[in-house]
Parts: structure tokens; sequence; C-alpha cells
């Protein structure tokens, strides 16, 4: 069993003519659908991830400027890195959806059965590449 992580919150963040758009995710899952390969999939439960597990990997004050950022309607950090008024909701659930591959990836090592996929897709934005 393969798991796979998707919201439709990912579509919400970016813009049209950034190289980093939602077309990438309608793309794939045009792909996923018109392949069967969706079909073969178990859709993981997933919610976004809080502030604190945020705070894992990024200083506290990052995690509180991105917030604040987004909730005043978003804009360019620098030139190729932006923020809408929905990239804060849509980052917490990608790290929340890649969690729950990851969590679901841990219970299935050594089990005997087929509970939870040993592996999952993850389509989520922002992708991360900056984390």
């Amino acid at each position: 069993m393969i798991g796979f992580v998707y919201d439709d919150i990912f579509l919400a963040h970016g813009v049209p003519w950034h190289p980093e758009n939602p077309r990438r995710l309608e793309a794939t899952l045009e792909h996923l659908k018109a392949t069967g390969w969706l079909d073969r999939m178990t859709r993981l439960p997933f919610e976004a991830a809080t502030v604190g597990q945020l705070s894992w990997l990024h200083q506290p004050f990052y995690v509180e400027d991105l917030q604040e950022h987004c909730a005043s309607g978003g804009g360019s950090y620098v030139p190729d890195t932006l923020a809408t008024e929905h990239t804060f909701e849509a980052a917490t659930m990608a790290v929340g959806g890649c969690m729950a591959a990851v969590v679901a990836a841990l219970k299935s090592a050594g089990a005997e059965d087929d509970a939870s996929p040993r592996q999952s897709f993850c389509l989520v934005r922002p992708p991360g590449h900056h984390a």
C-alpha cells in the first residue's frame, strides 16, 4: 500500500507566474488519475503542524514572522521567495502531512500486516526546499 498526502490548501499558496506554482500539483494529480495510480493509494489523515513542531527546525521568531507576514497579506521576502495570505496555513499543513507519512512508515516497520503504508507520496506546497 502507498500512502497519499494532499489537501486543496496547497493550491492556495503562490502566484501563477512563479515556477513553483499550483499548476505543478494540478498536473501531478491529473497524471495520477489518468494512470490509475491515485486509485492505488490510500489517503492519509493529517492535520496542520503546530507552531511548536515548526520550531523544532526553525527559530520561533522566524515562524512568528512568517505567520504575521501572511496574516497581513504576504509579499516577497526576496525576489524569488514569496508568501501569500495562505502560505502559512499551506506550510503548516504540508509539514503536518509529511509528518503523518513518516509516522505511517514507522508504524509499518516490522509490522506483520499492511495497516500502515511503508511509503507515501506527499503532494504538498510549499515544497519545503527553503527549509
